[in-house]
């Protein structure tokens, strides 16, 4: 993703209806078309997979459009090159899904909503929230 997006927690997901955000979340069910993740605060937010979703950590960021109807998120598919490992023997880059990002298992997500909550607060740090 090119310009900055917002991040998100589950309460302010009616205010970025139709725009692109970042939440973290614990992932408390998959299947092969959406997920349901319990986000910073506590709130269930329903993601809708753009393809079969193998999540291997507990906690996940997923980047998405809100669904202004549902305040579900339609997670992005598009992948795009990052540096994730650079070979020195090979000097390639490798490419990497974006649109999710795992986050392990130990995660303190009272941090992470604070984070969320100071981002908005502190917008001229943390760009996206005004765009």
């Amino acid at each position: 993703m090119d310009r900055p997006t917002p991040r998100v927690n589950y309460s302010q997901l009616s205010d970025f209806a139709g725009r692109t955000v970042r939440i973290v979340g614990k992932v408390l069910n998959a299947d092969a078309e959406t997920a349901t993740i319990e986000t910073s605060d506590k709130g269930h937010a329903t993601i809708k997979l753009s393809r079969n979703t193998d999540f291997s950590g507990e906690y996940v960021e997923i980047l998405g459009k809100v669904n202004a109807s549902d305040n579900s998120i339609q997670e992005y598919s598009t992948c795009a090159p990052f540096l994730s490992a650079l070979d020195a023997s090979e000097q390639k880059l490798t490419y990497v899904d974006k649109s999710r990002v795992d986050l392990g298992s130990n995660i303190d997500m009272d941090v992470v909503e604070q984070f969320t909550l100071l981002s908005h607060q502190y917008s001229d740090l943390f760009p996206g929230d005004n765009e």
